[in-house]
This record gives C-alpha cells, structure tokens and sequence, in this order.
C-alpha cells in the first residue's frame, strides 16, 4: 500500500493541471490520494488564471472530441474504399490511424462501409450460382449495395452513432454535476 509521504512526493512532480485533473475525478482516487492532490494544490497556491485556463483546456478537448465524433465523418472516396475493399489488411493503416487520431465515428463507419461490402458481395455471388448471373450483374449488385449503404448510413448508422454519443456525453454531465455542488 502507498504511503501518504509518496503520494506527496509523486504529486508533487505533477503539473497544475494533473493535479485538478485529479480533483475533478476525486471519485476515481482514493480517499488518501485526494487529500494529498488538494494539499499539494493548496501549496501551489493555484490561481482563477490557472482555473480558467484549466477550463478553456476543457473546452478544447471537448470541441475536438465532438469534431472527430460528430462533424468529420468518412468522405465519399473513403466510404468507398471501405465499400470496396473490405479486406481487413487493405484497410488496416486506415482504420489505425483514425483509432491514433480518436476518430471513433470514422472507426465505426469504416467497419460499417466494410461490413456492408462484403455482405453484398456475398449476395451478389450467392444470385450469380441460383440465377445464374454473369460477372457484370454480379459488379452492378455489389455496386448498387453501396448506394444501399449510402443511404442507410446517414438514417441509421450516423444517426445512431450520433444518439450513443450523446447519451455517453449526458451520463458524464450527470456524473460531473454532483461535484460541481460541492
């Protein structure tokens, strides 16, 4: 078990904003590493500068989450790639980026467009052996799947992404709200 003395220690290698951080999760901690990250704050004798600034951080970090899980969803070349070639491999450095990047709307999109790619090709093989569809209506299935896609992409998968978001972000204002009275 950690000691009051290296907790002190620790924090106090910490920046300003590790230590709020800190306090603003307090339920995350133990009760012992609070009290040290407030005590370690009262020294510091942080500032409404140093708090303000903490905020305007906040708020950035919040906008750039929004931007990457809201606004900026695959573009039509990358909903076709995606489409198209389904292959894991293919896209692998694709989908790892936009995970480095925190992109999850993109993630969830890419493996959608992905997923419906495959599946269309997979009916349009399975009608080519009971029909006996030649190659080009095979192509013009597995094309007009992803208009298919395109479509339920934004009604649906978008849309849901967007909800789940959102009641993601609600639970976390809840949560935060009871320490804001304090």
């Amino acid at each position: 078990m950690i000691t009051k003395e290296e907790l002190e220690t620790k924090y106090a290698g910490l920046s300003n904003e590790e230590l709020m951080e800190i306090a603003e999760h307090q339920f995350d901690y133990t009760e012992l590493a609070v009290i040290v990250a407030f005590e370690e704050l009262s020294r510091r004798k942080i500032t409404e500068e140093d708090i303000q600034k903490r905020k305007t951080t906040l708020l950035a970090e919040t906008d750039v989450f929004i931007r990457h899980n809201i606004d900026d969803d695959l573009s039509i070349i990358q909903k076709n790639l995606f489409y198209y070639l389904w292959f894991p491999g293919f896209n692998f450095i694709f989908r790892l980026n936009f995970q480095d990047e925190g992109y999850i709307l993109k993630l969830k999109q890419a493996s959608y467009y992905s997923k419906f790619g495959f599946l269309f090709m997979i009916i349009a093989i399975v009608l080519s052996f009971i029909l006996n569809f030649g190659s080009f209506v095979i192509l013009l299935i597995w094309i007009l799947g992803f208009g298919v896609a395109y479509a339920l992409d934004e009604k649906y998968n978008r849309q849901g992404q967007i909800k789940q978001l959102r009641r993601i972000m609600d639970r976390a204002t809840r949560d935060e709200t009871p320490q804001a009275n304090r």
